[in-house]
């Protein structure tokens, strides 16, 4: 890429947790004795999906070593942990995560979303992009999947593909902030300044906060309230 632009790469909002709640009928003088057990497990589970790396490791990997839930939820507590070690840096543990999440689950999206950031993130633009695909094939609502490989495509100055790929974000969510901003720097690597404003205005017109935007259109002298 030829200019220095924001671009809003979309990490740290991936963790989903889908907890597998089980309808039990309890005998009135035995409620006492389920119900804490039953919310320790949910918030180990809410713990899985802390902002805290540390903290998210811990419950993820408390669920993982316990074997007590399902195939699908499996797969989530090692996605959830591969994001947690991702953020401390620990690149090979959290790539580790990611492959073995695939394996329990192939169905899994946000899996291969998290180690299509993961190889991004590597500057491995060709194996990102080859799992953010396999995420929208296996979601094809994923719009955040789309978002990350249109900026794949973006680093690769493959302009033309990168804004497709932001245009499918934006009619599967046409509040999407960061497709508008990245689908603004396509536009402005490919020469076209009045659209790449355009998309910055309208990102910035749905997330007033939204900083990279602003800064954007800033550096195309363009003047803001």
């Amino acid at each position: 890429m030829n200019q220095t632009l924001g671009l809003a790469f979309d990490f740290f909002d991936l963790i989903i947790i889908r907890v597998q709640m089980r309808f039990i009928i309890l005998i009135s003088t035995l409620i006492c004795g389920f119900l804490p057990s039953f919310m320790a497990a949910a918030d180990t589970w809410a713990d899985c999906t802390n902002s805290s790396a540390e903290l998210a490791i811990q419950a993820c990997s408390q669920i993982i070593s316990e074997k007590r839930v399902d195939r699908i939820n499996l797969s989530i507590a090692h996605s959830n942990r591969g994001n947690a070690y991702l953020r401390l840096a620990q690149n090979q543990q959290a790539l580790q995560d990611f492959n073995r999440a695939i394996e329990i689950d192939p169905t899994n999206a946000r899996a291969f979303q998290n180690r299509g950031n993961f190889y991004f993130m590597s500057e491995k633009y060709d194996e990102a992009i080859s799992n953010y695909d396999q995420a929208i094939r296996s979601d094809p609502s994923y719009d955040r999947a789309h978002v990350n490989r249109g900026l794949a495509f973006l680093q690769q100055e493959k302009y033309a593909e990168a804004i497709r790929n932001f245009d499918a974000a934006l009619k599967l969510n046409p509040d999407s902030a960061p497709a508008y901003n990245n689908r603004g720097a396509a536009y402005q690597q490919s020469g076209e300044k009045n659209r790449a404003i355009e998309d910055y205005k309208k990102a910035l017109a749905i997330d007033p906060r939204f900083q990279t935007a602003r800064e954007n259109l800033q550096k195309l002298g363009v003047p803001l309230n």
